[in-house]
């Protein structure tokens, strides 16, 4: 199938007209020459598609969003261009060890849909394993972990990584504050540690964004830190492709195998000895 594949009118229920007769039917009201009714009834289009269009509602493409929509369709080629050439003025004579990378993920309860062996006369095999939505955010660059809690318990950073810090957040996210303690605790110390310019790249979500973290990252009391704050578009985030895909595979693995021997019967993974795994 070509990517400009259009759907002819008439294949499917759903917007079984064309742009052109929407355009036409619209105008016909607008002007007055009919009603709502009688177009909807003359054109073969919903009374209900006809008053979304004239109040400017439900105005954009219909089906399942790819990777441009959703607020990235924006980012067009001579965006993306723009950017490179920015980051390549501010990368300018920075070390590359003094250039960091930061996003978050999260961790969920289902292991996914495996391969199953059965008899050959079994019609409707089933894999069972309990699963939820239970799910913990991780902020890769310094290591960070956020619980989906309304309060934060001692014993959930037990035996964890070292060097690590903990938070909650009601959705299991990071907010605001949870990427200001992650910054200021781990992040900030040790960049200040580096010597000359240095590099903070990440995702350009508004949890990410912090006008303490970007003043911190030039001064803070009066001291000079000679960071660079690069919030970089999605779409050329490094860590989702070459580090996250790989790790989430290798986390379902090890969630599978836990299921199997300690989990099941809990109904989910428990925060506390969760790095045990």
């Amino acid at each position: 199938m070509v990517r400009s594949y259009v759907m002819p009118v008439g294949s499917r229920k759903h917007c079984d007209y064309s742009k052109e007769k929407l355009e036409e039917a619209l105008d016909k009201i607008k002007t007055g020459q009919l009603t709502q009714r009688q177009v909807a009834r003359t054109f073969n289009i919903p009374r209900s598609t006809l008053k979304n269009n004239l109040k400017g509602l439900h105005s954009k493409s219909a089906g399942k969003p790819n990777i441009l929509n959703s607020g990235r369709r924006e980012l067009s080629p001579d965006i993306i261009k723009k950017y490179f050439n920015c980051s390549e003025k501010e990368l300018q004579d920075v070390p590359s060890e003094n250039i960091w990378n930061y996003d978050e993920t999260n961790l969920v309860d289902d292991p996914g849909r495996k391969k199953v062996l059965v008899k050959r006369v079994c019609k409707y095999p089933e894999r069972v394993k309990n699963s939820s939505k239970a799910a913990n955010s991780v902020m890769f660059c310094g290591n960070a972990m956020v619980y989906k809690a309304e309060n934060m318990w001692d014993s959930w950073t037990k035996g964890g990584w070292p060097h690590s810090r903990y938070n909650r957040s009601k959705t299991g996210w990071f907010d605001a504050h949870s990427f200001q303690d992650w910054f200021f605790s781990l992040t900030l110390p040790r960049l200040k540690k580096q010597a000359g310019k240095k590099a903070f790249l990440g995702d350009n979500l508004s949890s990410h964004l912090s006008l303490r973290v970007i003043q911190a990252c030039n001064t803070v009391k009066n001291i000079f830190h000679n960071i660079a704050f690069l919030p970089l578009p999605h779409l050329t985030q490094p860590l989702d492709v070459s580090f996250f895909r790989p790790m989430k595979a290798a986390w379902r693995s090890i969630l599978s195998k836990w299921k199997t021997v300690d989990g099941d019967r809990q109904r989910q993974w428990q925060k506390m000895g969760f790095e045990d795994y």
